[in-house]
């Protein structure tokens, strides 16, 4: 379990940082924007979504691969599940789902400390759990026909059980910790369940990205993505910062019409 009194010491301790790191700030922003997916890297692993106070694994101030200093990465995979179960929000699921993966992957620079053994378990163990919630909320979905709002209700956290094992499995993908795991039969479930979430779209197109250029699957998703979340600020903040910074576009409306370009000819 993540100790919230161990949060507390670090925010105490980590508030000398916060005027260096707001320093930082803008030339952080410049790069995030810069369009080069040659210098950021794959979008599910190397873009931080924000996800503003939301809890998540608790991480490095300014750091894109680095956890808290207080945080127990023996305890990732349950700290991962309790933090999914606590939140419908699907961004907070894709950070918290990244964080994850960036550790069990050894980003952090600490995977000959932990052992690749560890490594592989651990992963194993995180992407068995999630693929037991998928079976479990189809059991639930199907126990709740007789009730039309209960039906709903099933769906609706069976679309995100489905996506959050696809988001898991394409993390893993693109940090190089599963190669080649397929990812999109779970995205084409989570949104025939949820077809009205931006955000599922959202993370879909994040995972489609692959070999170091976006897919027109990408653009498919995310077209759809910007049509459903344009009143949404927080996804069409992250749409821009990350997909804006893979593909080039520095504003939402630079992205709309890339989109619209690669999805019309």
């Amino acid at each position: 379990m993540i100790s919230t009194h161990r949060f507390s010491t670090f925010v105490a301790v980590s508030a000398l940082t916060l005027a260096a790191s707001a320093a930082l700030a803008p030339v952080q922003a410049r790069t995030a924007l810069s369009g080069s997916a040659a210098l950021r890297g794959p979008p599910a692993i190397c873009f931080r979504i924000d996800i503003g106070s939301a809890s998540s694994i608790p991480w490095g101030f300014g750091s894109m691969f680095e956890a808290a200093w207080y945080y127990d990465t023996t305890e990732i995979v349950d700290d991962t599940l309790e933090l999914l179960d606590g939140s419908d929000d699907v961004l907070v699921h894709m950070e918290t789902l990244r964080r994850a993966v960036v550790l069990l992957a050894g980003l952090d620079g600490n995977k000959a400390e932990r052992g690749v053994d560890w490594s592989n378990t651990e992963a194993d163990r995180l992407l068995a759990a999630l693929r037991s919630r998928t079976t479990a909320a189809l059991a639930v979905s199907a126990g709740a026909k007789a009730d039309a709002d209960a039906k709903r209700a099933a769906e609706h956290i069976r679309g995100l059980a489905h996506f959050d094992l696809g988001y898991a499995l394409a993390a893993a993908h693109q940090s190089g910790l599963r190669r080649g795991a397929t990812q999109m039969a779970c995205f084409d479930m989570a949104i025939k369940l949820r077809p009205d979430d931006g955000a599922i779209s959202f993370g879909a197109a994040v995972a489609s990205f692959s070999g170091n250029k976006p897919t027109p699957v990408l653009y498919d998703h995310l077209a759809r993505a910007m049509e459903q979340g344009r009143k949404h600020g927080p996804l069409r903040k992250n749409m821009v910062k990350i997909l804006g910074g893979v593909l080039g576009a520095d504003s939402y409306s630079a992205l709309a019409s890339l989109v619209a370009k690669q999805t019309t000819s």
